[in-house]
């Protein structure tokens, strides 16, 4: 989970809201503007274990994306 220093995270309460999601491969999109990939923006991003050991497998092909004019959003939700 990454938070903006102005958010209030309840752990609790999000562990029970994306319980039904645990296990599987994805990140929680947040923002329903309708672009070509799935956004999270917003105060808080959150990432699945699954998502994160997908990216660290991948990192060396996530790293050679033409990343600098994106947002960490956009490179996340292609890298994933």
């Amino acid at each position: 989970i990454k938070a903006d220093p102005d958010a209030v995270l309840l752990p609790d309460r999000l562990r029970g809201v994306l319980s039904h999601r645990m296990g599987s491969t994805n990140f929680i999109t947040t923002c329903n503007k309708h672009f070509q990939f799935a956004l999270m923006f917003g105060a808080t991003e959150a990432i699945s274990t699954q998502g994160l050991e997908r990216y660290f497998s991948n990192e060396k092909a996530c790293r050679s994306l033409p990343w600098h004019p994106w947002g960490e959003d956009k490179w996340m939700s292609i890298c994933l």
